[in-house]
């Protein structure tokens, strides 16, 4: 936390030398913001008085944006009855959420849930691309799911490689990374064998797996990982699941280093549910190879003009191709067993 003081200190000038310059409408809201990835620590000019008992910048959709750029996400999640234990489905659930809450309008997305057999949102096979409204639907969808049955990891596996191979056209794919994210807290009951899951995974999709709670398996999700470029969690119970799942962009993090590639993003203001739009880059200590990345500062259009100004110039449409081209720019990620 001290570093990032000591980097609000210098980011701080920078902040008010820019809105002396650019901003001219006391009335017009509008941030200049930084969002730490050691501490935490969130600030911003203008300050505002909010103090939520969770707020962490880290996982806000203009952060992970900047930082991972557009991707193909399918959450798997393990329904079987033991997911009852330990306050887990309410955690798992919280959890799903949190991820989806990682996600901007250039990212597409779906969910599997699976015990004895798997369903997805909406009962569709394709990814969905991630608006406010398929983000609303998903979340209400994960609510009314309830755990019972057992553990057919093949069942939830197939049914996420199935989502990702007829997810291929533009209307359902950002075509860049690819990623599933695995979750469960119990034993395979389906005999799921490293060779089959090769033969599904003919594309290069990374696989992170979470094993969740006492009873979970270690030796498989292990194993599921680290054979698909992927990297595996163990989580205790009671301990963050939501957090730790929600750190899968660090992942593309540090290969981004050499990119230098601004993501303009529309998002909501935490206080005000207002929408604004925000451009970011990615701040990394290039001193140390490889980079190692520190934060991510960004600037909101509303700092130079309101939203409706900007829509309404007559270059708008160019202005915001070249910003939407600038978001949707695509840097693959991968990485050898001896990089993880």
């Amino acid at each position: 936390e001290k570093r990032a003081q000591c980097l609000s200190q210098l980011v701080q000038s920078r902040f008010k030398q820019l809105a002396r310059l650019e901003y001219n409408n006391p009335s017009r809201m509008a941030f200049l913001q930084y969002g730490d990835q050691e501490s935490a620590v969130y600030f911003s000019w203008p300050g505002i008085s909010y103090c939520p008992a969770k707020f962490d910048p880290r996982f806000r959709p203009w952060y992970v944006s900047a930082v991972s750029g557009p991707k193909d996400v399918v959450i798997v999640m393990d329904r079987s009855g033991s997911m009852r234990l330990q306050n887990r489905w309410a955690q798992a659930q919280a959890a799903a959420k949190q991820v989806l809450s990682t996600l901007t309008s250039f990212d597409f997305a779906n969910i599997v849930m699976f015990s004895d057999s798997a369903s997805t949102f909406q009962s569709t096979n394709e990814l969905v691309e991630v608006t406010q409204t398929n983000l609303d639907s998903m979340n209400i969808w994960i609510n009314d799911q309830v755990p019972a049955g057992g553990t057919n990891f093949r069942a939830g596996l197939q049914k996420a490689f199935t989502i990702l191979s007829r997810s291929s056209a533009p209307s359902s794919s950002s075509g860049c990374n690819k990623l599933i994210l695995f979750l469960t807290d119990g034993q395979d009951t389906s005999s799921l064998t490293m060779h089959e899951l090769k033969n599904l995974n003919t594309n290069g999709v990374t696989i992170f797996t979470y094993s969740f709670g006492s009873s979970a398996d270690k030796a498989r999700p292990k194993a599921i990982a680290c054979e698909n470029n992927g990297i595996w969690y163990h989580v205790n119970d009671g301990a963050d699941i939501g957090q730790v799942m929600s750190g899968y962009y660090m992942y593309y993090a540090g290969a981004l280093a050499r990119t230098k590639q601004i993501r303009w993003t529309m998002y909501k203001e935490i206080t005000t549910k207002n929408d604004l739009i925000t451009g970011c880059l990615p701040s990394y200590d290039r001193t140390v190879a490889p980079p190692v990345l520190l934060g991510v500062v960004c600037m909101d259009i509303s700092i130079i003009m309101d939203i409706n100004t900007f829509r309404s110039k007559p270059d708008y449409t160019d202005a915001w191709n070249a910003m939407t081209v600038a978001a949707s720019t695509c840097n693959r990620v991968t990485h050898d067993a001896a990089t993880l």
